[in-house]
């Protein structure tokens, strides 16, 4: 009976339905980009929700929100959602941004250090 019950435990350990598989949270262009800034000083990053997973393995820098884990979501959400500066601003100051990535070009009045395909900002 132990042997049955271990056998059924595990014997549908690698199956399972196809909208349960590994999703990919960020592409080449975001995995150079977060190599780019992980180059730079150590600072606070804002960056899609999903590209948000990725910030930290890959730059030990702190995001300010990520889509399941830490920080603020909601932050993150209103920052790509407006694109009225001031409001923008307001966010990466309350938060302590260093750096924004976006996956288009901001028009704010921000340094843009990265431009290849995703966009890197520092906030001055």
């Amino acid at each position: 009976i132990i042997t049955l019950t271990i056998i059924f435990m595990f014997s549908f350990y690698f199956s399972h339905p196809p909208n349960l598989g590994i999703y990919k949270t960020i592409d080449n262009y975001d995995y150079n980009a977060l190599k780019f800034i992980s180059k730079n000083e150590n600072g606070i990053v804002l960056s899609p929700l999903l590209v948000s997973e990725a910030v930290f393995p890959i730059t030990h820098f702190e995001t300010v929100g990520t889509i399941y884990f830490s920080g603020n979501r909601t932050e993150v959400e209103n920052f790509y959602i407006n694109s009225d500066c001031k409001e923008q601003n307001e966010i990466l100051k309350r938060n302590n941004v260093k750096y924004v990535l976006s996956k288009t070009r901001l028009e704010c009045n921000w340094t843009n250090i990265y431009d290849e395909k995703d966009f890197v900002y520092m906030v001055d």
